[in-house]
């Protein structure tokens, strides 16, 4: 008897035998050669007693005759079964013979019809699974259940080193130094079951892994095994190992196909789990992102009235994410008192604008802080419909605070400024005003002597010079000293301009032009103080021109967002030694002047947030340019917001009648007190809707008295005027919206305007 030693793999068949079940080799006569540890568990013959019978004692049919065979078999016990035979050449030590690979389709009808209903049941689970670790091992016990393995195990590649790694393991009976070994493994593509499968994108089965380099790890009772790839679009993301003895069903077109559809809606729940773990991970990111910057974001459904909330803005009102149902009218309750209203108007007129949000406001937190906020939103339409508003909301406290600081700061050092320049600025008052007494002085002694009408008439005119000269160097003075803050309004530019000409015409001899392109031009501006820059540089251009010479008034749009006023002369030109120092207090190269003519103009355009731009050419000219910005969304219906009922509080007969003829001619019922107590009396018998108070009344100061009025009507709207007190010791009073402050004189739109203001703000 020929007695065959087996190679390590003797076989390279192409009818693929690693779905067999069982493999004998024999020889021309049908005599058995080579009976596998497989074949002896299928026909439960062990080997000594199966080699040297012929193949027909086990199986019917010519074995060699017919590559493919499908056919019946009988075991040791005499049970017979189906079985699917593929045979093929096989030469061993010169010898010619014939490798013989059995399938046993005894049970494969069973497992078919029950594998058909697991299918079924595993796309459901995949379906409606949360994710795939949910339902993994449930899904490796249907799939396992199905084809009569006794485990299962998931293995998933990492990309990036290219490994397969053990990630859910389920077990029918107790493994434990299996389950063990699989979950230590690491495989490489191409390394042991998984990594081949993985590698060749293709299902393998193995008969016998006793003696299989193939199977890596120990076999706790393992004698068969085979894998299926998990694939989305030919891209593995993993592998489906089962395992278990000879009744693991055999790997045919129809389980391998079956389970090409399970992996591939594996693969696309696994695909959809890295997505969403991203997203979460995103999300995270974005969260902490806002955390550390302290900003919150929001989306509010305008037709369905639901606001969500990341969690950071919750912690931006002080309460933990989720604790309370966030709202418009839950923020605007938040917000403080004396700002709530006006906030919530803007809210409303983006809203029904359509318009893009930016507010800023103060809010109250649950433990009493204050904290300011600032929101950006944008309100999203459909067919001309509000539908949502989506933004965000940033924390502007220490902003705000510092903002403040480096303002007190520069107040500061402006002010240090100011008096270090003291000397020189008392000196240039001495020097100015002696002139001014000097000319009214002369003039005097020469009416004392002459009395003729002559006489009188041209010292009467030169003595009106002089105070008028006194008058300018008082107003200069003052206005660089007190560094006012503008009343600001809407100002139409266009109309501001053209009633400024005339002023200017009459201060160059009507040598002035003006000339504005474009329309809808508005900015926010202080009128009153925008006419003494406008002034102060018409008077520097005539000064600087030949005698008839024209200056140019014009104004025009610059990139979209800007005004650009310029005032241009034809005169001698500014050298540039002198150019760089025209803004310094008191630098002048006039005989006659002051020194403060242009810093006052550089610290009124500063105010309005504007910018001073310079060109000069000797011998040809200057141009100073104002930029201002322009207002987008101007409202000038603001300044007909008027109250009904004004009560004047002003001791100066002349003062309180003029205030009066204005406010009437407006359609204000207007009702006058000279003291403090008349107006007491006049609030008791009559409701006023704002109060016009002089700060300095005969009886008590105007501040004290709206202390009073306020105890008993404490959102009142008022004005408070004067001449001569500063800003600084009513500003406590000033921090209310429904307050504000006008220093005498002011232009009647600028009363107008504050009223308007104060009125609404209540």
């Amino acid at each position: 008897m020929l007695q065959y030693a087996p190679a390590t793999r003797p076989f390279a068949s192409p009818v693929r035998p690693e779905r067999a079940d069982a493999v004998i080799a024999i020889d021309s006569n049908n005599i058995i050669l080579f009976w596998s540890a497989s074949a002896a568990r299928l026909f439960g013959v062990c080997r000594d007693d199966a080699l040297g019978r012929a193949a027909a004692d086990f199986v019917d049919g010519d074995l060699r005759s017919a590559s493919h065979l499908r056919t019946t078999a009988q075991r040791g016990d005499g049970t017979r079964f189906g079985v699917e035979a593929d045979s093929e050449p096989w030469q061993v030590y010169g010898h010619d013979l014939c490798a013989v690979f059995l399938r046993d389709l005894s049970r494969h009808d069973d497992w078919l019809a029950n594998w058909s209903d697991t299918f079924l049941s595993i796309e459901l689970l995949l379906v409606e699974a949360e994710s795939f670790a949910a339902v993994a091992e449930e899904v490796i016990g249907a799939i396992a259940h199905a084809v009569h393995a006794k485990v299962g195990t998931f293995w998933m590649l990492d990309e990036g080193e290219r490994r397969l790694r053990a990630s859910w393991f389920r077990s029918e009976v107790p493994l434990d130094s299996f389950r063990e070994s699989t979950f230590e493994l690491e495989l490489p593509l191409g390394i042991g079951l998984p990594g081949r499968v993985c590698a060749d994108s293709r299902a393998e089965r193995l008969a016998d892994v006793s003696n299989d380099e193939r199977f890596v790890r120990g076999t706790d009772g393992i004698t068969t095994a085979m894998a299926f790839p998990l694939a989305l679009d030919g891209n593995v993301c993993g592998v489906l190992e089962l395992a278990g003895d000879r009744t693991l069903a055999p790997l045919d077109d129809a389980l391998e196909q079956m389970m090409t559809v399970v992996g591939r809606q594996i693969s696309r729940v696994l695909d959809r789990d890295k997505a969403v773990a991203e997203l979460r991970r995103s999300r995270q990111t974005y969260l902490e992102a806002e955390q550390m910057a302290h900003i919150g974001s929001f989306d509010r459904d305008l037709q369905k009235g639901t606001t969500r909330w990341s969690d950071e803005l919750y912690r931006l009102f002080g309460y933990e994410p989720y604790s309370i149902t966030p709202s418009i009218e839950f923020v605007v309750d938040a917000v403080v008192p004396e700002e709530r209203e006006v906030f919530r108007e803007r809210i409303l007129e983006h809203v029904r604008a359509g318009t893009p949000m930016d507010l800023k406001c103060t809010i109250t937190r649950p433990d009493g802080e204050r904290r300011v906020l600032r929101a950006r939103a944008m309100v999203l339409a459909k067919e001309g419909r509000a539908e949502r508003m989506i933004g965000k909301t940033i924390d502007v406290t220490d902003e705000e605070a510092a903002a403040r600081e480096r303002r007190e700061l520069e107040k500061q050092l402006a002010q240090a400024s100011r008096m270090s320049s003291l000397g020189q600025l008392a000196a240039t008052m001495a020097h100015e005003f002696n002139n001014v007494l000097m000319g009214i002085e002369t003039f005097v002694k020469l009416l004392e002597r002459r009395n003729d009408p002559q006489t009188k008439e041209t010292a009467i005119g030169r003595i009106q010079q002089s105070l008028r000269r006194g008058r300018t160097v008082t107003d200069e003075i003052l206005r660089f000293t007190r560094a006012a803050k503008p009343l600001r309004t809407a100002v139409d530019v266009r109309a501001w301009l053209r009633d400024f000409l005339p002023e200017a015409l009459a201060l160059t001899d009507g040598m002035t032009t003006l000339e504005i392109e474009g329309d809808g031009l508005f900015i926010s501006g202080d009128v009153s103080q925008l006419n003494q820059v406008l002034a102060n540089l018409v008077l520097n251009a005539r000064d600087a021109s030949p005698r008839g010479a024209r200056i140019e008034i014009t104004a025009a749009r610059v990139a979209d967002d800007r005004l650009d006023i310029t005032v241009a002369d034809r005169g001698s030109g500014i050298p540039d030694d002198i150019r760089a120092r025209i803004f310094e207090p008191l630098f002048t190269t006039k005989r006659s002047g002051t020194g403060l003519g242009l810093p006052v103009v550089h610290q009124v355009v500063l105010a309005h947030d504007g910018e001073v731009r310079v060109e000069s050419e000797l011998n040809a000219g200057t141009r100073f340019h104002l930029l201002f910005p322009l207002l987008q969304n101007p409202n000038p219906e603001m300044r007909r917001a008027l109250p009904k009922q004004v009560l004047i509080v002003e001791d100066d007969p002349a003062v309180a009648a003029g205030l009066g003829a204005l406010l009437e001619s407006e359609g204000v019922c207007v009702h006058v007190a000279s003291s403090a107590r008349a107006a007491l009396g006049v609030l008791e018998r009559s409701p006023m809707s704002a109060v016009i108070v002089d700060v300095g009344l005969p009886d008590m100061m105007g501040t004290e008295l709206y202390d009073r009025i306020a105890e008993h009507k404490p959102h009142l709207p008022v004005i408070f005027i004067t001449g001569s007190i500063e800003r600084a010791q009513i500003e406590p009073h000033l921090v209310h919206p429904h307050a504000a402050f006008l220093r005498k004189p002011f232009e009647s739109d600028q009363l107008m305007a504050a009223l308007a203001r104060v009125t609404i703000a209540s």
